[in-house]
């Protein structure tokens, strides 16, 4: 996924990768204090760690309950153990936000990775996604990273656990039952993918619905960068009328590593289109156009099989 100048709703984002232990040491910890004299509110304050000051973050409700990032991951990790799961060696990205109130952890499964048949093996993530400013919900996921470009990707699903920070939002219980379910789905996921890969898209009926359905969801650029990886397999980012008067030739383009181009199949498309969501610059830009793929490419998709009964 790309680091380029991250940001999250207008904040600078850094992004660490390594093991747990170090993912871990880079998240802070915050607490509720009083807002003035307003009984109504409580301020979310960052508490000071190593050379950086504490500093105020939000505020909330009274009846806000405060879910410390480190906790969530502990007890995600705690949850890998009890189901018997090796996490020596467990690693991941973490995003953070540059006051640290947001957080975006994909932690890589201790599974063995997954080839839907072109070669190109999917990792299984675990996603962790929480905040203490009110701005994301609380919440687990699966993602499948393409370990030869690092695009992710998501079935379009009701699964992911995401709750509001009210009352008793979440306990170690909780965690667990959810990471079980998420774990016994996967192999459903997986087989997902692979009828993905098998089910056949013509490249002509592809333009007309970049032309359309796409153009209309993404804009005209994104459609037109679509096409262009889907056909040539590169990337093109700058605008056409201007490649004759600029020089630019086609090898000038940054080729999308396990592009198959011109592609013929819905998973090659979905890549596509997961590599796209990948460039964003925003964290919450990447997150919405990666959970828009799954409905934009329903046309190519069997009738009422898209989405199996076991996530309605």
């Amino acid at each position: 996924m790309c680091s380029r100048n991250l940001s999250w709703y207008g904040q600078k984002v850094e992004r660490i990768e390594g093991d747990v232990a170090l993912l871990n040491v880079n998240l802070p910890t915050f607490k509720l204090m009083p807002c003035g004299k307003n009984e109504y509110i409580r301020m979310v304050v960052r508490e000071k760690r190593f050379d950086k000051p504490a500093v105020p973050v939000a505020t909330v409700s009274r009846d806000y309950t405060l879910i410390q990032h480190g906790w969530f991951l502990d007890k995600v990790v705690d949850s890998l153990k009890d189901m018997g799961l090796s996490i020596d060696g467990l690693h991941g990205t973490l995003d953070i936000s540059e006051y640290g109130e947001r957080i975006q952890i994909l932690l890589q499964m201790p599974v063995p990775v997954y080839d839907p048949g072109d070669g190109h093996p999917l990792a299984m993530m675990m996603h962790i996604y929480n905040s203490v400013d009110k701005t994301c919900a609380l919440e687990i996921g699966l993602r499948w990273i393409r370990v030869i470009c690092n695009n992710a990707l998501v079935i379009d699903r009701k699964s992911d656990f995401k709750r509001a920070h009210i009352g008793k939002c979440i306990d170690e219980v909780m965690i667990l039952e959810q990471i079980k379910w998420l774990l016994n789905s996967a192999s459903f996921e997986a087989k997902t993918y692979k009828k993905w890969l098998q089910t056949s898209v013509d490249i002509k009926e592809v333009q007309k619905w970049a032309n359309t359905t796409l153009a209309n969801k993404w804009g005209q650029q994104l459609a037109k960068r679509t096409m262009h990886i889907a056909e040539y397999g590169c990337d093109i980012q700058r605008n056409p009328v201007l490649w004759q008067f600029a020089g630019i030739k086609q090898d000038d383009f940054e080729t999308v590593p396990g592009a198959c181009a011109p592609i013929t199949n819905v998973y090659h498309l979905s890549q596509v289109l997961s590599w796209l969501a990948s460039q964003r610059n925003t964290v919450d830009g990447q997150m919405k156009k990666l959970n828009d793929i799954p409905k934009l490419i329903e046309p190519f998709l069997p009738k009422n099989k898209s989405l199996p009964e076991l996530f309605n």
